[in-house]
């Protein structure tokens, strides 16, 4: 945009308005150029007045009808160069004002910018906040879960250990009932074969009460033979029965099996998921802790920025008060051109142009003096604007690094010092602007750096050892002695003995 506007000036305004051009470059701008308006005007005002004296000298009689034509023709032309040289003076001060408006604009843009950012942060560290509870929210689920599985797990083995005792007094009971059946079998077995002996022995028995004891212990046979099948039946049905509630309790088995699997691949599961949910609950902590220490750096840039914006606009302030006061002294010097003119052209009538010429031409030096020195100071104030202009652009730019790049002064002290020779050269009011203004940034750091807290002290302690131009020993001393006092267990560091101390010791 800059450029675009140094572009214009060069087109419109020639070789002039191109100097002034490069003097507003990325700063506010001084009325630098009316140097050469005033001094071109009173370098002609004493070339004609030196003409006119030459020729009032020379032949007053003889040429008094072309003198008179002569210095109307040089006050038209003078008159001239005056209006045109006051359009330029307006065209320049046009661009001044659209550069400052631009300027400010800038200005306002960049705040924004910084105000939507640490909105955003806000509302980054808010969502990250969100997703803590719930990774908390999480963790406690998941050890609810575990501590019911771990009861599921120990209930379904105490069923299964009652359940297999079952099952091994089932089978020692069908084992039993099993070599009891078989030896009612061998008894039936038995018995058979005794019938079939006494049988035999009733065909070839013919004694009638032999037989009638015989048929009596068929029968008692016969009646124990029922009840040993009866038994037998029983035996087999309880057995069948065995066989079932064995069957039954191998399903429900196999079933609290497959459940306990299905508990064990959901426990697997969810401790996977708390293990993914933890490292991302510990990255989200870490990024917590990015976004806040940037938003610390960020406060304390912002804070800095105000402070350098608002130096700049009271340092613009005073130039252009000043400006405002070099226009009226600008104005009476046209006015006092104009009673010097009257007073030469009487002085040309009266013949009395030795004495008047001396002292018209001495108070011409005395004004270009003065306005050599004016300029001059114009021109320091012009560069002062420019370097702090730099500077915040600058720091605006790099409002994104780390806090090692908060060093505001170093920047402002580099980009002013290849400018030494004009800075020598420079009257000791505008020093004594520059000390105040370095005065009043180095009290607002102090100030900022003894009211802090010592995590946000430890980001300033570049600051304040380049402003107090510590060495890197004391610089490092300082860090030591914050980070001793946020510690719990840090020793002390070396702070001195005796009359080279660095710090007051406590009184008991």
């Amino acid at each position: 945009m800059f450029a675009k506007l140094k572009k214009k000036v060069e087109d419109l305004e020639g070789s002039d308005l191109h100097k002034l051009a490069n003097s507003i470059s990325f700063s506010n701008m001084s009325g630098a150029p009316e140097k050469s308006p005033s001094s071109n005007s009173i370098k002609s005002h004493d070339n004609f007045a030196a003409s006119s004296q030459k020729g009032s000298t020379t032949s007053l009689s003889s040429m008094a009808g072309t003198s008179k034509t002569d210095e109307t023709d040089a006050n038209i032309a003078t008159e001239k160069k005056w209006k045109q040289r006051l359009l330029e003076i307006e065209n320049e001060w046009r661009v001044k004002v659209m550069v400052q408006e631009h300027e400010k604009e800038q200005v306002a843009k960049d705040r924004d910018l910084l105000r939507q950012q640490k909105r955003k942060m806000e509302e980054e560290i808010i969502e990250l906040k969100g997703y803590q509870d719930k990774c908390l929210k999480i963790e406690e689920n998941l050890k609810q879960l575990q501590e019911s599985n771990k009861r599921e797990s120990a209930s379904f083995q105490l069923l299964l250990s009652n359940a297999s005792v079952e099952v091994e007094d089932m089978k020692t009971k069908d084992d039993l009932l099993q070599k009891e059946l078989n030896k009612k079998d061998e008894m039936i077995k038995m018995l058979q074969v005794q019938l079939r002996l006494n049988e035999e022995m009733h065909q070839n028995n013919q004694s009638s009460d032999i037989e009638g004891n015989r048929h009596q212990e068929l029968n008692i046979d016969r009646i124990e033979q029922e009840n040993l099948h009866q038994k037998q039946k029983e035996t087999e049905e309880k057995l069948k029965t065995l066989e079932e509630t064995l069957a039954a309790k191998e399903g429900e088995l196999q079933r609290l099996q497959r459940h306990l699997d299905q508990g064990k691949s959901t426990l697997d599961t969810m401790t996977t998921n708390w293990q993914d949910e933890k490292t991302h609950n510990l990255s989200l902590k870490d990024k917590i802790a990015q976004l806040s220490e940037e938003r610390d750096r960020f406060v304390v840039r912002n804070a800095e920025l105000s402070q350098q914006v608002s130096l700049s606009q009271q340092q613009q302030q005073r130039t252009e008060k000043e400006l405002l006061v070099l226009q009226d002294k600008f104005s009476d010097t046209e006015k006092e051109n104009q009673k010097i003119k009257l007073l030469l052209s009487d002085a040309e009538a009266r013949d009395e142009n030795s004495e008047r010429t001396c002292k018209l031409r001495s108070q011409i030096a005395e004004m270009e003096a003065a306005f050599s020195e004016k300029n001059k100071t114009i021109k320091l104030q012009q560069q002062r604007l420019s370097d702090m202009k730099k500077t915040l652009q600058k720091e605006l730019k790099n409002q994104n690094n780390d806090a090692d790049s908060l060093t505001v002064p170093t920047s402002a002290s580099s980009s002013t010092a290849p400018k030494s020779p004009i800075l020598s050269k420079s009257p000791q009011p505008v020093k004594n602007e520059m000390d105040e203004v370095n005065f009043k940034y180095l009290k607002h750091v102090i100030f900022k750096f003894l009211t802090s807290r010592e995590y946000e002290a430890q980001h300033l302690t570049r600051a304040v050892s380049t402003l107090l131009k510590l060495t890197p020993d004391e610089e490092k001393l300082l860090k030591e002695t914050l980070e001793w006092k946020m510690s719990w267990f840090r020793s002390r560091p070396d702070l001195g003995t005796g009359q080279g101390a660095m710090y007051i010791p406590p009184t008991h």
